[in-house]
């Protein structure tokens, strides 16, 4: 999907950071990487980002892209929006839900989808401003709230 809006809009396209270890499950990803040298640079590669490193890397995104298949939760979702960032989801499994009406969802299976998802954040400011202001004024669950709905769950 990156190197689709690549090639539509070079000079809007901002850089892809990919923060954390790259699974065991994504050879293609890997290959198009080597081959494209990074798409000429525009994706880098953060291996081992610290706590103080994802903090900074969310301050200074215009948007985060958590394009799974299946999570639990969908931890990165939720963390973005706490530093105020929309977040690019799937529409599979929990992902929707983290964000509720501030989601920007897409087919995690369909590029055309992900791109389509993701275009407007590039090329539209007003979109993006929108999109970060509904993620800004929804309200967030804190890790206290988590717990205690776990815990009240479990003690059923």
């Amino acid at each position: 999907a990156w190197a689709q809006l690549a090639r539509e809009a070079p000079d809007r396209l901002p850089r892809l950071v990919v923060a954390g270890k790259l699974g065991w499950k994504i050879p293609e990803f890997r290959a198009l990487m080597q081959e494209t040298g990074w798409l000429g640079g525009r994706v880098l590669h953060v291996d081992d980002a610290s706590d103080i490193d994802l903090a900074w890397l969310y301050r200074e995104a215009r948007f985060s892209l958590f394009p799974s298949t299946y999570e639990g939760w969908g931890l990165p979702i939720g963390e973005s929006a706490w530093f105020g960032r929309p977040c690019v989801t799937s529409n599979a499994a929990s992902m929707p839900e983290v964000l509720g009406d501030a989601s920007i969802l897409c087919d995690p299976l369909d590029v055309g989808s992900i791109a389509d998802a993701i275009r407007p954040l590039i090329l539209d400011d007003d979109a993006l401003a929108e999109a970060t202001r509904r993620v800004r004024e929804m309200k967030k669950r804190t890790w206290r709230e988590v717990a205690e709905g776990l815990v009240a769950s479990v003690s059923r």
